[in-house]
């Protein structure tokens, strides 16, 4: 009896100091964690089945070797739900100070008060590390039993204060550039010497990537560059979801979206993704001692998003980039592929480009699709650079009619009043609007000559960078006061990036595309190298070499803005006739006499009669 006793006395004394079982970062919340609707539109028990691609970088979190992981991923990926995890296990298994990095102060709170603190109530394991008084738990500062979450926004005053042995920075190319004129250095690197005296410190960052000299992009390209090879369902060799390996009809994305196998050539069905998936691995393109991880993962791996609808997605974006609107692609190429954003390669156009542009009409004339024409002038300091441009009702078609020198005002009025034959000899067309750059020195004398000649349409311009929308009007003739002079001059401020985009995206067009920008036969030199001469740089500034002349190119730019101002892709029939000379007319209309209006008779007025008398008025 006393011997049993014993030995359950030392079984149950064995198993009180029986070590727990190790489990890493993404066992351990599987079986602890559980996330609520407050947390995730996906509610339950925390699970990498359907995002196994996570678990590596959790495994890594508490690899004592890993000292840096970067994470350029998509939207959509689960890149901030992973950051999360790995500062959930902190609290309970590797207890240490942390400092959680977001763009703002209103950013970082809100993913501390709607996330981090409501994780930390739900889940009994992290609920019990915290402390008895209430004012250790805020938004700002999260005091637990072993730890301090300092939750902060991306400014130099809220990085330099704590130590901590953990730092995560999220979404951090939304972070203030870096300038040399200012006191402080990067926010990045002023956040990261907080961890400089821990030595088993973790740094973490998180973003999509915006541009090659984005943040994000610059750490993935120090560390690993690991990407997630799957094997193929086929043949079993292994390759990484890659836009060059993703396939649809582009008449029927959302049907026919699906990846082809680079080893194999086999199909791969959306079907097959999450099989594909829990056998993949991380594969390093560059690797190294293992210190800095980083990882790129575009969203076709994500769960959520589904290829057909990425498919979609980029079609689209493609057919708005073919007239000059690359919002779409922009977003697609940095949120979905996890991929830079390379201003330069969506401007360059070459002289082979420009000259297939070419159609059978001579110089002067109007095709009969015509709707209207515009001038677009550019103001030199010895001449008048111009280009005379129609225009189509779809997509803006459009034509080049005329482009050359004016020596003075006098040249450029009889060029303005100049007809223009229309290829089918039908009729012919004058100017309908222009637009005349007043910078320079000829600033007053470009106002005078809009102000005295208003039976032109042609109205001064100037150019900006940066607008909040692609043209503007702005009073130059005023009152004392301040109100607009009545007949006054005003000022066409011009979106130059916006519209430098939109006929870099048109030149990107065959001459039998829809919205194609044709020119005339014979086009001479100087116009195609004018046409070719600017860039847009890695910043997405359009500059221009000093050694070349872009006259032309800026005349095309007004040109554009002149057609969206007075709309000529939208006007209808008995608009179009107003803008082309009346024919004359034919003998025997000519002996026929004028019809005689009827003149027309006055309604009578109706008197309102009351229904019965009003006791306040009738006496």
């Amino acid at each position: 009896m006393q011997l049993a006793s014993l030995k359950h006395l030392i079984k149950t004394w064995t198993e009180c100091w029986e070590l727990p079982a190790v489990l890493n970062p993404w066992q351990w919340a599987e079986n602890n964690i559980e996330f609520s609707a407050r947390i995730s539109p996906l509610p339950g028990k925390y699970s990498t089945t359907a995002t196994p691609y996570v678990r590596e970088v959790l495994e890594a979190a508490a690899d004592p070797k890993v000292r840096h992981i970067t994470l350029c991923w998509s939207a959509q990926s689960s890149k901030t739900t992973t950051g999360l995890i790995i500062v959930l296990y902190s609290i309970v298994n590797d207890p240490g100070n942390i400092l959680l990095v977001r763009p703002s102060l209103q950013a970082a709170q809100s993913l501390s008060e709607n996330k981090l603190m409501v994780a930390i109530d739900e889940n009994p394991c992290l609920s019990k590390q915290k402390t008895a008084n209430k004012d250790d738990y805020k938004k700002t500062a999260i005091k637990l039993k072993n730890m301090i979450i300092f939750v902060r926004g991306a400014s130099p005053n809220q990085l330099s204060a704590e130590s901590c042995k953990t730092v995560f920075l999220d979404e951090t190319d939304k972070y203030e550039l870096y300038k040399e004129d200012k006191a402080e250095a990067d926010l990045i690197s002023l956040a990261y010497e907080r961890t400089k005296f821990y030595k088993n410190h973790l740094k973490l960052d998180t973003s999509t990537p915006t541009v090659p000299s984005g943040s994000i992009w610059q750490l993935y390209q120090e560390g690993d560059q690991r990407q997630y090879f799957m094997p193929c369902v086929h043949c079993g060799a292994e390759f990484a979801f890659k836009m060059k390996y993703f396939k649809f009809d582009s008449d029927s994305p959302k049907k026919t979206a699906c990846f082809q196998c680079p080893h194999c050539d086999g199909i791969i069905q959306e079907k097959h993704k999450t099989k594909m998936m829990l056998a993949g691995r991380w594969v390093a393109q560059n690797p190294n001692d293992g210190e800095h991880r980083s990882y790129q993962l575009p969203e076709f791996y994500s769960p959520v998003t589904r290829w057909g609808e990425l498919a979609d997605k980029f079609v689209k974006a493609q057919k708005k980039a073919k007239f000059g609107d690359f919002g779409q692609l922009h977003n697609f190429i940095n949120s979905s592929l996890a991929e830079p954003w390379e201003p330069s390669e969506n401007s360059k156009r070459e002289v082979e480009q420009i000259e297939a542009l070419q159609d059978s009409r001579q110089k002067g004339t109007v095709p009969p699709e015509a709707v209207g024409l515009t001038i677009g002038v550019d103001t030199q300091d010895l001449y008048f650079e111009y280009v005379i441009r129609a225009w189509g009702r779809d997509s803006m078609d459009s034509w080049l009619v005329s482009h050359g020198r004016a020596s003075s005002f006098e040249d450029l009025k009889n060029i303005l009043d100049s007809d223009y034959p229309c290829t089918d000899g039908q009729k012919t067309y004058r100017i309908t609007a222009g637009l005349i750059d007043s910078g320079g020195h000829k600033t007053s004398e470009v106002y005078d000559f809009c102000r005295t000649h208003r039976r032109y349409r042609i109205r001064p311009s100037k150019g900006e960078r940066t607008m909040r929308r692609p043209w503007d009007i702005s009073k130059v003739d005023t009152k004392p006061n301040g109100t607009p002079l009545p007949g006054g001059v005003k000022l066409v401020r011009v979106n130059t990036t916006y519209y430098k985009d939109l006929l870099a995206g048109k030149l990107s067009l065959t001459i039998d595309e829809q919205g194609a920008f044709r020119l005339h036969s014979g086009v001479d030199s100087d116009y195609i190298a004018h046409m070719t001469a600017e860039y847009r740089d890695s910043r997405g500034v359009w500059q221009c070499p000093a050694s070349k002349r872009n006259e032309s190119w800026d005349c095309e730019v007004l040109n554009a803005v002149c057609a969206d101002m007075i709309g000529l892709r939208f006007l209808n029939s008995k608009q179009i006739a107003r803008n082309t000379a009346k024919p004359e007319p034919k003998q025997d209309e000519q002996d026929k006499p004028p019809v005689q209006s009827q003149p027309r008779t006055k309604k009578p007025v109706k008197v309102f009669q009351p229904r019965r008398p009003n006791p306040y008025t009738t006496l």
